[in-house]
C-alpha cells in the first residue's frame, strides 16, 4: 500500500508542476474555449434543474391527491363504523363493477 500511495503522490506532484508551468501558455486557449464551454454546462444544468423541478411538482401533486383520497376513505370508513354499516373501500372500476354485479345477482 505504501508503494501505491507514494506512486500516486509523485504522479500528483508531477501533474501539478506541469499544470503550473503550462498555465501561462494555456491561459488564452482556456479563456477562449473555457468560457463558452462553462456557459454551455451551466445552461445544461439549468435545463436539467427545471425539468427535475417540474417532475417533482407533478409527483407532489399526485401524492397530495393520493393523501386526499385516503383521508376521504378513512373518514367514510369511520362514519360507517360509528353508524354500524359495513364498509366497502374498494374503488369503483371495471373489475369491481363485475364483483358488485355478481353480488347483486346472488342477493336477488
Amino acid at each position: 500500500m505504501a508503494r501505491t500511495y507514494r506512486g500516486g503522490l509523485v504522479t500528483g506532484m508531477a501533474l501539478g508542476l506541469m499544470a503550473a508551468l503550462l498555465a501561462p501558455a494555456l491561459r488564452p486557449v482556456a479563456s477562449r474555449w473555457g468560457r463558452p464551454l462553462a456557459k454551455g454546462a451551466v445552461k445544461g444544468s439549468l435545463d436539467t434543474y427545471e425539468a427535475a423541478r417540474e417532475r417533482l411538482a407533478q409527483l407532489s401533486e399526485q401524492l397530495e391527491d393520493l393523501v386526499a383520497e385516503a383521508q376521504v376513505e378513512r373518514a367514510t370508513e369511520r362514519l360507517a363504523a360509528t353508524q354500524g354499516e359495513p364498509t366497502h373501500t374498494a374503488p369503483a372500476g371495471p373489475a369491481n363493477a363485475r364483483e358488485n354485479m355478481a353480488e347483486t345477482h346472488h342477493a336477488a
